[in-house]
């Protein structure tokens, strides 16, 4: 028997992966748990999968053959690309150019082919919930159906980019809870979706139409592994995918008092995944009162929503933008000598994901983002402070994540607190996962934190 191993984990392959042995010692391994924030905990376990790679077969006329099992991977392309179900779909046929002729024009450039493309068929196919790294349909059955798998959505892309003369083909990827790739071998059910890829002036361009509300160059987060294995006729190669685009947040409050009421106005700017996310949030609830009740009003049942707007619902390449006015009773009556207000309306976390003290696995956030909460309002009449917050600035060792506390005070009456939770690099490895959780639960007790004011 011709075997290859796959060592899987820092510590067997700090020890053993340079060298030539059968015997494989770890002691002290910590306990495989389930933990928040790791898509797959299986990626950092310690573990050796052998691969079967050849083995010798007797002969009639005596002595043996050597019989190869593993192949390469441009012969898994070739494999990939000849497969009945990708010729189903790939295979080009009159019926995609006349598809075309409905979706783009000869005056557009390379560019816009691509987004209208995408557009047309993220608008016409919708996803079936299942990831599947082959199709089940061929290319006119799944535009008649209105419904595919992954596989069946992103290779009628491929099909129709191909079809109008662009430089597109499948990448085959492993979502992240399904695990990491290794490039050692070419082993195929590693993998379990399959996006497009086209490439224009040299830049690779990564697309997954299977959501109605990410713009053309926003792949799934589901996505974001290292790498993908491209299926080409040309050249197949492997793709980094690209580092996430950052997630961006960012809510103002503003703060008014009519009597014993208050007047909150809330804007909130959603960037990237962040718009993605409450755009779908948006049209699954119809733009009906239910979405700002649901998922922006941080379960406070007491502020009663007046009204609500919103910008770029439709517009992809835009920030998803909701301005939201609501009313609140006070808990003491203006006039009295104390009151109290919670200046943070809406929590970066509302309780702390990270329980446990210690923790032997990494936490992948997935993607970097960054939350930025304003505060601002004027103090009543005859008010004061009884006491200022004092500025915060938290930070892991790396840099990694940080959180910032702010307070500020002009022309003695105007006050502004901002909080500002920041995730720079998405995966953090167990040795910070200390200064984390002390980070987090700083930041849990400053949100939550009042002001006091006081009769003059």
């Amino acid at each position: 028997m011709d075997y290859r191993i796959v060592y899987n984990g820092r510590r067997l392959t700090q020890k053993y992966g340079r060298k030539q042995v059968n015997n494989w010692i770890l002691t002290d391994l910590p306990p495989l748990i389930d933990e928040p924030l790791c898509p797959n905990p299986e990626d950092y376990t310690e573990s050796i999968r052998f691969q079967l790679a050849g083995y010798q077969r007797p002969l009639q006329i005596g002595g043996t053959q050597y019989v190869e099992l593993m192949s390469t991977w441009e012969n898994l392309a070739k494999e990939f690309l000849g497969h009945k179900d990708y010729l189903g779909i790939l295979k080009k046929k009159t019926d995609s150019k006349k598809l075309l002729q409905k979706i783009i024009s000869k005056e557009d450039s390379d560019l816009e082919k691509v987004k209208k493309i995408y557009a047309y068929v993220q608008k016409n196919i919708d996803w079936n919930e299942k990831y599947r790294l082959f199709p089940d349909e061929k290319f006119t059955t799944v535009f008649k159906n209105q419904k595919g798998s992954s596989a069946e959505i992103n290779l009628c892309l491929v099909r129709l980019l191909q079809s109008a003369g662009l430089d597109a083909n499948p990448l085959i990827i492993s979502t992240k809870d399904n695990g990491l790739i290794t490039k050692v071998y070419p082993i195929y059910n590693q993998f379990n979706h399959v996006i497009a890829q086209v490439n224009l002036g040299e830049k690779d361009i990564l697309m997954d139409a299977t959501s109605k509300f990410r713009p053309y160059n926003l792949i799934s987060m589901d996505d974001l592994n290292p790498n993908g294995f491209l299926l080409s006729k040309k050249k197949s190669r492997w793709i980094e995918i690209p580092f996430p685009q950052k997630n961006r947040t960012i809510i103002s409050s503003d703060l008014s008092f009519e009597g014993n009421l208050m007047k909150i106005k809330m804007t909130y700017s959603f960037f990237k995944y962040s718009a993605a996310k409450y755009r779908q949030r948006y049209h699954a609830e119809k733009g009906e009162d239910s979405f700002v009740t649901k998922y922006l009003q941080n379960n406070d049942e007491e502020m009663m929503l007046d009204s609500f707007k919103v910008r770029y619902a439709f517009n992809l390449e835009k920030p998803f933008a909701v301005t939201c006015y609501f009313t609140k009773e006070m808990d003491e009556e203006m006039g009295a000598s104390i009151l109290y207000i919670a200046p943070l309306l809406k929590k970066h976390y509302e309780k702390n994901p990270f329980i446990n003290p210690t923790r032997y696995l990494p936490v992948d956030f997935i993607a970097p983002f960054s939350e930025k909460y304003i505060f601002n309002f004027r103090l009543p009449e005859g008010y004061e402070l009884a006491e200022k917050p004092e500025p915060i600035r938290l930070a892991t060792a790396s840099k990694k994540s940080t959180y910032t506390y702010d307070f500020k005070q002009t022309q003695t009456t105007h006050v502004q607190i901002s909080s500002i939770f920041e995730i720079k690099d998405p995966l953090i490895f167990f040795d910070e996962y200390g200064a984390l959780r002390e980070l987090f639960n700083k930041m849990m007790g400053l949100q939550s934190t009042q002001l006091v004011l006081k009769k003059k």
